[in-house]
């Protein structure tokens, strides 16, 4: 005897004997059972990017326990933090046939399906993708996902609550000094940078032998006014005199660093495109006093 292929009441059962005619002896109506779902298995759950903050899209795999009916459908729970209210499309390029479309409640994706013909048990879906996911803004492990397949009504088929969780990883991008700019010893300057997820501390330091070794310039620095995946700045009161003399061309390479400085976070950090470090140039002119005739330099 075979259970039905969907969860939940599997209606009464009924019991009687009979004679030799067949004729009824005593019967009985016995309470139903609760059918469990099937376990999907070989399940995983992948962004792509994995950046904090970052609008991807996201591969579904499993392999299904009970067939998957025609007008049935898949159900992809995220973690908190993530954001799907815009998901709209997904789509299977081989596993999964007919006309699929996706809707968004709360952080459940339902991706109906329409047309095609059953898929049947035992089968793995390799290929969904969902397209439009915002990956959480908080750096580290995420929370478990959740894939169920259901029938037309919703009612669950097979299910896994407990999909392995993804690592998020932040990004910081420097965006001041520029590839090529010239800032000049002794002046101030705005050291700026942008982040992915929630990169609230940073260290900031100059390298002028093409990050061989590097120089702090602040550890530990909070941006006023910072949020995650938002524009910061730091200002750098006076650019180090890192010229040696003699200096037959004042002027010296060099590359800025901001790096993540809360301990255990994942943070893709970049260094600037190479800038100058300079000396303001002085010309000094003699004069003719009275012609202002140019005399020498």
């Amino acid at each position: 005897i075979k259970n039905p292929t969907v969860s939940g009441s599997a209606g009464t059962y009924d019991i009687e004997t009979q004679d030799p005619s067949a004729v009824t002896i005593d019967d009985a109506t016995v309470s139903a059972n609760t059918i469990t779902p099937g376990a999907l298995s070989s399940t995983n759950v992948e962004p792509a990017p994995l950046v904090a903050h970052a609008t991807g899209n996201v591969t579904v795999t499993f392999t299904t326990a009970n067939p998957i009916p025609v007008n049935g459908k898949i159900k992809v729970t995220f973690p908190t933090g993530f954001d799907v209210s815009a998901v709209s499309v997904a789509l299977s390029a081989a596993n999964i046939n007919g006309t699929l479309a996706a809707s968004a409640s709360g952080q459940v994706v339902t991706v109906s399906r329409s047309a095609g013909s059953i898929i049947a048990a035992s089968l793995t879906i390799s290929d969904l993708i969902i397209f439009g996911v915002i990956n959480t803004s908080t750096i580290g492990t995420t929370g478990n996902y959740q894939i169920a397949t259901a029938n037309y009504a919703g009612t669950t088929i097979d299910q896994n609550t407990a999909v392995s969780a993804s690592t998020i990883t932040g990004a910081i991008t420097i965006t001041a000094p520029a590839s090529g700019a010239s800032w000049a010893v002794a002046e101030s300057r705005a050291i700026t940078w942008s982040t992915s997820g929630d990169v609230t501390k940073v260290d900031i330091a100059y390298s002028i032998n093409g990050g061989g070794a590097w120089t702090p310039i602040i550890s530990g620095y909070t941006p006023t006014g910072y949020s995650a995946n938002g524009a910061a700045s730091y200002t750098w009161s006076s650019v180090p005199d890192v010229l040696t003399a003699p200096q037959t061309t004042p002027t010296q390479a060099a590359l800025i660093r901001v790096s993540d400085a809360v301990a255990g976070h994942a943070v893709l950090s970049t260094n600037s495109s190479s800038f100058n470090i300079i000396y303001y140039g002085i010309t000094w002119r003699v004069m003719d006093s009275e012609s202002l005739a140019n005399l020498a330099d």
